[in-house]
């Protein structure tokens, strides 16, 4: 764990992947959210000391980004 080691900094060097992860053959904008996303949840993490609360909102996120997506695209239908 960095955190003994590097303190709050370790939300930054484990920011740097995370951006890497959402940088490349993605929108910019996507790039420009995963720094503040990353930030975020990197600081959910420190202060829960777990990596499940944040791993429950990204993969949330995606499942919304993904219906809402196919519902734009006529594939399914969602109830009004």
């Amino acid at each position: 764990m960095l955190r003994p080691t590097l303190g709050l900094y370790a939300i930054f060097v484990m920011m740097v992947p995370y951006v890497l992860i959402h940088a490349f053959g993605k929108p910019f904008g996507e790039t420009l959210g995963a720094i503040l996303t990353g930030l975020v949840l990197g600081a959910l993490a420190m202060a829960t000391r777990s990596i499940w609360f944040g791993y429950l909102i990204h993969v949330s996120v995606a499942l919304t980004m993904d219906v809402l997506a196919l519902a734009h695209k006529g594939v399914i239908r969602l109830p009004r």
